[in-house]
């Protein structure tokens, strides 16, 4: 039988507060689904903001199905065979795939990738990417984006322009969703602003930052994510290397 893709698509809000109820029930269940499973070694993120507003839960899913689908999940190395991944997501048991940088080798190889990935299962799998510019920029092969305290001191034309070019590449390359917009006010000493990663500390120059960005990966239709939660602005030390306090 020929496999029909479904997008996700907008639940019923009264299936948005069933879901909400028993949201905690839900988290439990999942993780222990994921662990029966042996799934430790694998790097797991519960996306919730996206899953609970687009998982189509009209589809004949089993429960295992349906709690996979919130999870966005990762690889290692730039190959995808020999993979738990690739039989997640043809199981639906998994809700999208985040590629980080030892993901991606070149251009062809990585649009062969995000294609073979699409096309395991019929809800389509989010494909996410944290592609911020400056320091954090996973895709080494594309234009040298700049970092967000550079892009905070352009003339905002300026800004658009770069934020559609950055979006309209993400798009190209069948990426769907960017954990790219950081609205963290910090300034130096703070890890993030040494990073350069944030727009600054006032509060205009960001929205103003944030809005562009936001409407340019829009007009690609590109799903775009604000971090962080909590608020890493005022930590002095990276949390991928210590405890900040």
């Amino acid at each position: 039988m020929k496999k029909s893709h479904i997008h996700h698509k907008p639940i019923e809000p009264y299936l948005f507060t069933k879901q909400q109820k028993s949201l905690y029930s839900l988290e439990k269940k999942t993780l222990t689904f994921y662990i029966k499973k042996s799934l430790k070694n694998l790097y797991i993120l519960l996306i919730l903001s996206l899953t609970s507003s687009y998982m189509p839960f009209d589809l004949d899913l089993s429960l295992e199905q349906k709690l996979g689908q919130f999870f966005c999940i990762s690889y290692e190395g730039a190959s995808l065979k020999k993979t738990p991944t690739l039989k997640l997501l043809t199981k639906q048991l998994a809700g999208g795939v985040l590629l980080f940088g030892d993901n991606i080798s070149t251009k062809e190889s990585l649009k062969e990738d995000i294609h073979q990935l699409k096309n395991t299962q019929a809800i389509n799998p989010f494909i996410a990417i944290d592609q911020e510019g400056g320091y954090v920029q996973r895709i080494q092969f594309s234009s040298a984006y700049p970092s967000a305290k550079e892009i905070a001191r352009l003339p905002e034309s300026v800004q658009k322009r770069i934020y559609h070019n950055l979006s309209a590449e993400l798009a190209s390359l069948g990426i769907t969703v960017n954990f790219g917009l950081v609205l963290d006010q910090a300034q130096e000493p703070h890890f993030m602003a040494k990073d350069e990663r944030v727009f600054g500390n006032q509060h205009r120059i960001i929205q103003q930052a944030a809005k562009h960005s936001k409407e340019r990966h829009k007009a690609h239709g590109v799903l775009l994510v604000a971090k962080h939660f909590p608020n890493l602005g005022l930590a002095k030390k990276d949390p991928h290397q210590s405890l900040p306090q």
